[in-house]
């Protein structure tokens, strides 16, 4: 065989290897939240849709596989994203977890694969859709049982009292604004 050959082969391997790579984050995913919460992703070729229980999010992105990273970007009337795309960089993939790292976090986020049917996107009754795959997920997530994982410290809340009356308890005389005749 050809050293040219062997080359030709070999890359056909690693974009074979690329492929199979992009296959394996398209699925079904979960993971539970450091303060207890559950959330679930949905990887397509064309969205990517994530679910969660507190806060109570469905946020529906178009989804593109480039590079082992996923590219999503806002859906006309869906959720915004700060920028016009973000890039979700495949760190480590297996076919039972996979960690992304986004631009906007600085924790990378660690999801695992979990196997259900979900009905594809109906664009032409999308509420429906998305009422309907909400009322699953609901349904799931009530079996999960997500650990809350904070210290005591980091479950208090601090609370901001706001008092209107003046500190020293004096009277701040206000003087009306006289208009001015050129206007």
């Amino acid at each position: 065989m050809s050293k040219y050959s062997a080359f030709i082969i070999l890359i056909l391997l690693v974009g074979c290897q690329e492929t199979s790579q992009s296959q394996e984050a398209l699925g079904t995913w979960n993971y539970c939240t450091r303060d207890g919460n559950y959330e679930e992703w949905i990887i397509t070729r064309d969205f990517l849709l994530i679910m969660s229980t507190k806060p109570k999010k469905f946020f529906l992105f178009q989804n593109e596989i480039k590079d082992g990273s996923l590219v999503i970007s806002t859906i006309k009337g869906e959720i915004n994203l700060p920028m016009p795309k973000d890039t979700l960089i495949i760190l480590v993939e297996s076919k039972k977890k996979m960690i992304l790292k986004s631009v906007f976090e600085s924790e990378p986020l660690q999801l695992n694969r979990v196997e259900y049917d979900f009905e594809p996107v109906d664009w032409e009754n999308l509420e429906y859709w998305k009422s309907k795959v909400h009322s699953e997920f609901e349904k799931r997530a009530a079996l999960e049982k997500c650990p809350d994982l904070r210290s005591d410290e980091e479950k208090i809340i601090p609370e901001i009292i706001l008092d209107s009356r003046n500190i020293l308890g004096e009277e701040v005389p206000m003087t009306p604004i006289q208009k001015s005749k050129n206007h």
